[in-house]
């Protein structure tokens, strides 16, 4: 009799210890749970959480929208060139004696009799030189009034990253390094938020490089992070006057496409007429 109830003693006891068990299992999962989300995830500026570990995501634009890439359409040197045809186009638009003197179809080997090949009028092929040529000198113009000098000392962020640990000076990069960790900063690259070796100075630790009184050693030092800083300060000036950029890439573009149309225009009706005598 006691034997029985020594047994059945046992047997509650071991219940016991197994909902004991099950209930700490299922008490934890929530305490997992807020460890994995323990570390914050920032899709905008500079993080304010100030943990370690805490990252923020970079936010860069498409490649044709950023300065460097708008300068290939409305500061090469074609632009530049093109630049001066307004002028010229306008005395040649409104002068009727200098219009009737024009013709395109000699070009084309084209007679009186003959039905013109081409696709517009002398008119409008100069309508189109004209106003093209007036859009890509409206681009050149607000790219030289609004992209950053920065642009004409070097054109890639690696090359920037040179020139500074080569010749800017001491207060030059400690200012380049507290304009990145300044609230109003918006990154554009990695090279800083997702590299462990670099992330923590983007929380309360603060600038990195304010400490140093000589710049040979801060270059011994830091040489690495201050050609990373140097590279997000470059690409983050490539995506400054959001207006200006779209407006010389627009204007560009429409410019160059419309004086695409009468050499287009042109060279059809030439090739018109080459195989016309093969």
């Amino acid at each position: 009799m006691h034997l029985c109830r020594c047994i059945t003693r046992c047997m509650s006891s071991i219940n016991r210890i197994g909902e004991i068990k099950i209930d700490h299992t299922e008490e934890q999962a929530p305490y997992e749970q807020k460890a994995r989300n323990a570390v914050p995830i920032h899709s905008g500026k500079r993080a304010v959480c100030g943990g370690v570990g805490c990252l923020i995501e970079p936010q860069p634009e498409f490649r044709v929208l950023r300065w460097d890439f708008i300068e290939t359409i409305a500061n090469n040197e074609l632009s530049k060139i093109v630049g001066i045809i307004p002028i010229a186009g306008y005395l040649i638009l409104f002068n009727d004696a200098l219009l009737q003197s024009l013709g395109f179809n000699d070009i084309a080997g084209v007679t009186k009799d003959d039905v013109s090949p081409f696709w517009f009028t002398g008119l409008a092929k100069l309508r189109f030189t004209f106003f093209g040529s007036l859009f890509v000198l409206v681009a050149n113009v607000t790219f030289r009034l609004r992209a950053p000098p920065v642009l004409g000392e070097a054109k890639s962020d690696i090359a920037f990253s040179d020139q500074v640990v080569a010749s800017y000076s001491l207060s030059e990069i400690v200012t380049l390094e507290n304009s990145i960790l300044g609230g109003a900063w918006t990154h554009r690259t990695p090279l800083l938020c997702k590299d462990e070796r670099f992330m923590f100075s983007l929380n309360k630790v603060g600038p990195r490089l304010a400490g140093f009184r000589y710049k040979n050693r801060l270059i011994s030092d830091k040489e690495e992070y201050i050609r990373a800083c140097a590279r997000e300060w470059w690409v983050g000036q490539m995506h400054t006057r959001w207006w200006a950029r779209r407006v010389a890439l627009s204007t560009g573009l429409l410019g160059f496409a419309l004086l695409a149309i009468p050499t287009i225009d042109i060279a059809q009706a030439v090739l018109q007429d080459l195989l016309y005598w093969i």
